[in-house]
């Protein structure tokens, strides 16, 4: 597969209340990385946290390589692939980046944020989640989910989804042991499509209404994306939308 080919497009917008947008993205086709974080913590906290999160990944990713797993700073996660393991040691390192800002600067308190990001390798593609974002891939007319959140709505199956539900149980900067919330491994095809969605639109659009979206304008993903952000926040402007999508 070649990197500098793939065709990428990304809309976001900020909420209404304080017009302060959360979220951030990275779109890095030279190590092919593709990812939202999504911010969480009050006066700026969450800010920060994602724009260190989305600024550490691509260094992180840099620095080092599938072939010097030897030196990785974290132990190999037993039933993950290799590069798997590669994209989790990089979020592992994210996260205590994020604890070590905070511990050293006591006034920032707790901060933290989710981070979903799409890996692309020679073959196929690494999906890896932390918190509430979400992630999907479309192929031959199918919707696929490809990621759980870690919400408090997910976890009490509260349907429909509402915005004060959508709390994250797990994230990025959280003072505790932290595993990756989900991860996914595929194999790709021609034509897929693999989309990534903040949390401010899984809390306004259901799953039906995604598909909906999807159906409709899978042939342009700057129509796409441009869809899913002037629907979802039409739905909630209170929240930050995001969402970023890559065609094979």
């Amino acid at each position: 597969m070649n990197k500098s080919t793939l065709k990428h497009s990304v809309d976001t917008h900020a909420n209404t209340l304080s017009n302060v947008n959360e979220d951030n993205h990275i779109i890095d086709p030279e190590i092919g990385i593709y990812a939202i974080s999504d911010g969480m913590g009050g006066a700026g906290l969450g800010t920060l946290a994602s724009q260190l999160a989305i600024t550490l990944l691509p260094q992180f990713l840099h620095a080092t390589s599938l072939g010097t797993e030897t030196t990785w700073p974290f132990e190999k996660k037993e039933g993950l692939s290799l590069e798997q393991n590669f994209l989790r040691m990089v979020f592992l390192q994210i996260h205590a980046k994020i604890i070590d800002r905070a511990k050293h600067e006591e006034h920032l308190g707790e901060m933290g944020c989710s981070l979903i990001s799409a890996m692309v390798f020679e073959n196929k593609v690494i999906v890896m989640s932390i918190g509430n974002c979400r992630a999907y891939v479309y192929q031959k007319n199918h919707l696929i989910q490809l990621t759980e959140d870690r919400s408090l709505a997910y976890y009490k199956k509260w349907l429909p989804l509402k915005p004060e539900h959508n709390l994250a149980l797990n994230f990025l900067g959280k003072d505790a042991p932290l595993d990756i919330d989900s991860t996914s491994e595929k194999i790709t095809k021609s034509g897929d499509l693999f989309i990534l969605l903040s949390s401010g639109i899984m809390s306004s659009l259901s799953n039906d209404q995604i598909l909906e979206i999807v159906q409709k304008n899978s042939s342009n993903i700057n129509s796409l994306s441009k869809n899913f952000i002037s629907l979802s926040s039409q739905k909630n402007p209170h929240v930050d939308h995001t969402a970023l999508i890559l065609t094979i």
